[in-house]
């Protein structure tokens, strides 16, 4: 995806876009909640489509699946997951698109 942290948050993208973000929510330094509003914003500024976030999180608590959504994620995958299911969600995603 292009993207990479920085300390002191701002989440970096660059020319290259991105048809799918798989975003782990618990990051170090920038976490996803940040990440995917950051992206949000600068799809926004640069009236691009939005593109396809999947969150990944060990989180499985209702509010925070739930938060992962209102960043602007367009789904959700638990931790930990199968391929199979990782597979599934990304098909799902970009069908979604087209």
């Amino acid at each position: 995806a292009g993207g990479r942290q920085r300390r002191g948050g701002g989440f970096l993208l660059g020319s290259v876009a991105a048809g799918l973000v798989l975003m782990d929510m618990r990051m170090p330094v920038l976490d996803g909640y940040e990440a995917t509003r950051q992206i949000r914003e600068l799809e926004a500024l640069r009236s691009l489509p939005p593109t396809p976030i999947i969150a990944t999180s060990a989180g499985v608590l209702p509010e925070e699946l739930e938060a992962a959504l209102k960043a602007g994620c367009t789904t959700t995958l638990p931790k930990p997951f199968q391929q199979s299911e990782v597979l599934h969600a990304i098909h799902t995603e970009i069908g979604r698109r087209q």
